[in-house]
């Protein structure tokens, strides 16, 4: 072959790889591609691939210059190099990649180790994976699998002994690269042979001594004495890392697999490991664990040949002496804490490792010096004052028998009268200045400037001449500055609030009454005007800026101040954040209501919500009516928003369109956009906050009051409102019984456990992964010497999930508000003319129910079922075995079965019915009526009832008897069924009703009456 021939394959081959162009190529020379495998070849002694002696066999790296017989080493070490250069491309070509492909991902800079770890096992190997691995390009199913398979190549460990050099020993102490990732910052790992010579040779030294996994230092520990004593410094070797093999192996079990959060977190944090390591404090350990702790650091440097181990045990034994001292309680003193220990040993250790510095000193000299001539450790370890405990208060708990309980001496005090504890007052908080605002008002300075100046040109601010010292003199009974911010919202123009929470005006407030506020529920209860069936209509009038009509007194006006650009402001009026503005306004307010009561002397309805008016009259009248209100109101000259103001059948008000022409009221169409908008909020992040479900839960609980029968469902989100996501604790086993100490008969903590984060307040879940219900359950667990885990559930966490059920509701309440259009009518429903009573009964696993409906012309239909625990368990309706228990649930379904056998014999009836029916159980009573309950299973019976009520297109109304005047019906409940029946009764009256129909309702055509016939089969 001639030179040029060897050229033209030797481009060829360097540019095959990295697919380099044609023009590139043609301009390497022989010298330019050999400097270039010779750089390579430093990168790769970096990654140890290469040793530089290996390299310096390499031409350019020679001291000399190369003759003829070192051109056969250089040229036995070139392959070596070529395939650590091109490793990855012929690792991906050979398991079948294309090479084009292969080629792409040598020149992105892949090479064998980062593609080795580009995931964790072969199911990471996601779209997402192969999409930013090849750049969008789209890949067959083999070539994915190629790319698999070579992965998982490199996956399987490599020998180090076959790999190694000949004069080169495994257990000559050198920790392979093989065995650790690149991501440790901790000492890396010793190999395996490493760690048995070691041990072999401390055997073999200490004869007696005896390691076992309790016994043998942990991997990491090893590691560390290990790289200290390589490097000949020893330094002090933490006390959170003495730990044994048994113990690490423990706690890297134990710990819970969480998904990395990438929040704030930097790159070294994601990639290095989280070291086991013990809590050192002065509650969970006790000196049986310090010493524990000694025998194992003793082990340590023992096995790495750093010192002789009688030399460290003479160490920690004096240690001991003084850590376990006994002292009398009369001395005074208490032996060092734990802390105060780790701290004496960690400067003892200092001193020894500038000892060691030296070379006349070796470790065994060292501690010899510490430990017999020097007297550091009885000076770092001597005892300490004790801290005398305070008096305690005198006891109020009466004292318990004995001749002497009621004689003289200590006596219990007495209860303190009502006349005694209404003298007191509580502290109030003190008036604070701030000044500096909140974020909405720094942030946007004109802004904020323009609405100050508008509001001291209407004169409800004033701008105080003078500092705050002249503001004290100025206002004595007290001067508090807030806090300013900018409330915006969609529907009116930005405005100012001032926070005196923070000030303290607030909290020492104190208001006499409580302020009832008419709702859309009363509009719809004063529809239509008794005596009257005339068309009506209604005038909406809002009271513009009415907290402001309410001017403070003199004195008053330095409690709601705040400060701007350095200069103090105080409201002359009553300002928005202020807790008495919205008292003294509702007293302004009832003024005016009345007032306009006296002044419309004609039928009518007027309400007022906060600022808000609504006057219900006839439509006829009512221009009339709206024209002297007008004049009144300006009389008093009363700021009404004429914008906002309504004189129409139908007007807005609060949230509601009313049309009192026809009687109906519908939903406004922004809290319907609202209600949708939290519930795509929830739907796309399950993973939510407590705010936003109490924000959902406020908003349809609201929507709610005039649509019941959809309020039932709500109770699933009561329970992941209070359901708090559960946190895994570990609790040492010699500190369980204090542990259990702090936990009340439902399982709620009392107090901290000490040596514990368990958070006061919080439940206990779970036991070493065993649900527990009770106390008994916990006393019950198999503990061992291990850790114990246990799952609390902390209520203060912010952090909720939704339910599968909750999810099931919000997608219900999506397609109502998006499919129909809420809407209600006003007008009351038509009452069923005849008497309706039902009870039910329960013992042990069985339940009966029982009812009557007598019509008005005498007729009597009246049903009784009896069913056991299993067939509602059947249905899966968590009804308890002991089924008298749930005696409130039966009481309702009876009502349940009461409107199905009504609307039975009303079949096809369009005009909605109220059916008002009797009870003797409060419970069902209330339930029934509200349509609501957070309580299990009776909100499952609940719903029940309010999908049935919206099929039948009829509603309850129960009302309280007395169960001695229930007779009839808690007969019915209560009779045997096998037995002849009571003369008041006949089995053809009697209505049969299935369980399963009632809880999974089909339809089916039936015939009405019975005994009718058709000419047609029914279908």
């Amino acid at each position: 072959m001639t030179y040029a021939d060897a050229l033209a394959w030797l481009r060829y081959a360097t540019a095959l790889p990295w697919k380099s162009s044609t023009q590139q190529s043609i301009q390497w020379t022989a010298h330019s591609m050999k400097s270039t495998l010779l750089a390579w070849g430093a990168q790769l002694i970096a990654e140890g691939k290469v040793t530089p002696e290996e390299r310096m066999l390499q031409g350019h790296h020679r001291s000399i210059a190369m003759p003829a017989t070192g051109m056969h080493e250089s040229l036995e070490k070139q392959p070596s190099v070529d395939q650590n250069i091109g490793g990855p491309f012929f690792l991906i070509e050979d398991a079948g990649v294309d090479p084009a492909l292969a080629s792409n991902l040598v020149s992105d800079g892949w090479t064998v180790t980062s593609f080795r770890e580009i995931t964790a096992s072969p199911s990471d190997f996601t779209d997402q994976v192969f999409a930013e691995l090849c750049h969008d390009v789209s890949l067959s199913l083999l070539q994915k699998s190629c790319i698999k398979g070579a992965w998982r190549s490199l996956q399987a460990p490599p020998n180090p002994e076959a790999h190694a050099p000949a004069g080169t020993s495994s257990a000559a102490g050198t920790p392979s690269a093989t065995d650790n990732t690149w991501s440790e910052s901790f000492p890396p790992k010793l190999t395996s042979s490493t760690v048995s010579q070691l041990k072999m040779k401390f055997c073999t030294n200490f004869p007696s001594e005896v390691v076992t996994p309790e016994t043998q230092p942990s991997a990491r520990l090893l590691a560390l004495a290990f790289q200290l004593h390589q490097k000949k410094e020893y330094k002090w070797l933490p006390w959170k890392y003495r730990m044994s093999v048994a113990r690490s192996e423990e706690m890297s079990l134990g710990r819970a697999s969480k998904a990395p959060r990438l929040e704030n977190v930097q790159l070294h944090q994601l990639l290095i490991d989280e070291i086991p390591s013990l809590e050192i404090t002065n509650q969970n350990l006790g000196l049986n664990a310090v010493n524990r702790m000694f025998d194992l650091h003793n082990y340590a440097w023992a096995m790495v040949q750093a010192c002789h181990l009688h030399r460290l045990r003479s160490y920690s034994l004096k240690f001991m002496s003084f850590l376990s001292v006994r002292l009398d309680a009369e001395s005074g003193l208490r032996a060092p804490s734990i802390l105060e220990a780790q701290h004496a040993d960690k400067h003892i250790w200092h001193q020894i490792a500038e000892l060691c510095e030296s070379p006349e000193w070796t470790l065994d000299d060292a501690l010899l010096e510490f430990t017999q001539n020097r007297g550091d450790l009885a000076a770092l370890l001597q005892p300490r004052p004790k801290l005398t405990k305070p008096t305690p208060p005198p006891s109020n708990t009466p004292f318990k028998g004995g001749k002497a309980a009621k004689s003289s001496g200590a006596t219990p005090q007495q209860d303190a009268t009502v006349e005694e504890i209404t003298s007191m007052e509580p502290a109030r908080p003190d008036l604070s200045v701030h000044w500096t605002n909140w974020q909405t008002a720094e942030s946007q300075p004109e802004l904020t400037e323009e609405l100050v100046q508008e509001e001291i040109e209407k004169g409800w601010l004033i701008c105080f001449p003078g500092n705050l010292e002249d503001a004290k003199r100025e206002y004595p009974l007290g001067v508090a500055v807030g806090k300013l911010s900018i409330a915006t919202s969609d529907t009116r123009p930005p405005r100012l609030v001032v926070d005196f929470t923070v000030s303290g005006t607030n909290h020492n407030c104190d208001i006499p009454e409580h302020q009832q506020l008419p709702s859309a529920k009363d509009v719809v209860r004063s529809f239509p005007l008794r005596g009257h069936n005339e068309e009506l209509g209604a005038m909406g009038l809002d009271v513009r800026a009415a907290h402001k009509l309410c001017v403070l007194h003199h004195s008053h006006r330095g409690l709601v101040g705040f400060s701007f650009k350095g200069r103090l402001y105080f409201y002359k009026v009553c300002p928005f954040g202020a807790r008495f503005s919205a008292w003294w306004w509702a007293r302004l307010g009832s003024f005016f209501t009345r007032l306009i009561h006296q002044f419309i002397y004609t039928a009518h309805a007027l309400f007022l919500f906060v600022d808000d008016y609504l006057l219900v009259q006839r439509l006829d009248i009512l221009p009339i009516t709206a024209a002297l209100v007008a004049l009144l109101v300006q009389a008093f000259r009363l700021p009404i928003s004429w914008r906002k103001a309504e004189l129409h059948k139908e007007v807005n008000w609060i949230g509601w369109t009313f049309n009192f022409s026809i009687g109906q009221v519908k939903l406004q169409q922004s809290k319907r956009e609202k209600l949708q908008r939290l519930i795509r909020e929830l739907l796309t992040h399950p993973k939510t906050s407590k705010k936003t479900i109490e924000k959902f839960i406020g908003l349809a609980l609201w929507i709610t009051q005039l649509f019941p029968l959809m309020r039932a469902f709500l109770h699933h989100f009561y329970t992941d409102l209070y359901k708090a996501p559960g946190t895994s604790y570990s609790i040492d086993p010699g500190f369980w019984l204090t542990t259990l100490s702090c936990l009340s008969p439902d399982l709620q903590f009392t107090s901290r456990p000490i040596g514990t984060a368990i958070p006061e307040g919080g439940k206990l879940l779970s036991v070493r992964h065993q649900p527990v219900a009770t106390l008994e359950d916990v006393r019950n667990c198999r503990l061992s010497e291990k850790r114990i885990w246990v799952r609390i559930m902390d209520p203060l966490s912010n952090k909720r999930s939704i339910s599968k059920d909750s999810q099931r509701i919000l997608n219900m309440f999506s397609t109502w508000l998006q499919y129909s259009n809420p809407i209600v009518s006003m007008n009351p429903k038509l009452p069923w003319a005849g008497e309706a009573a039902a009870d039910a009964c329960a013992d042990k696993d069985h339940c009966q129910i029982g009812g009557f409906l007598r019509f008005a012309n005498g007729d009597l239909r009246w049903f009784s079922e009896k069913w056991i625990a299993s067939v509602f368990h059947q249905l899966e309706i968590p009804v308890s075995s002991d089924m008298q228990k749930d005696i409130s649930s039966y009481e309702t379904l009876a009502q349940i079965c009461l409107l199905y056998s009504l609307c039975s014999l009303l079949p096809s009836q369009r005009f909605a019915l109220t059916l008002k029916s009797l009870s003797d159980n409060t419970a069902a009573e209330s339930t029934s009526n509200f349509l609501f309950t957070t309580k299990a299973p009776l909100c499952f019976f609940v719903e029940k009832l309010c999908l049935l009520s919206s099929a039948v297109h009829a509603q309850l109304d129960v009302s309280h008897i007395p169960g001695y005047a229930n007779e009839l019906a808690d007969m019915i409940s209560r009779m045997n069924l096998e037995e002849p029946l009571p003369p008041s009764l006949q089995a053809s009256d009697r209505i049969r009703i299935s369980l399963d129909q009632i809880w999974h309702p089909t339809k089916a055509v039936s015939i009405f009456p019975k005994g009718s016939t058709v000419s047609w089969p029914l279908p």
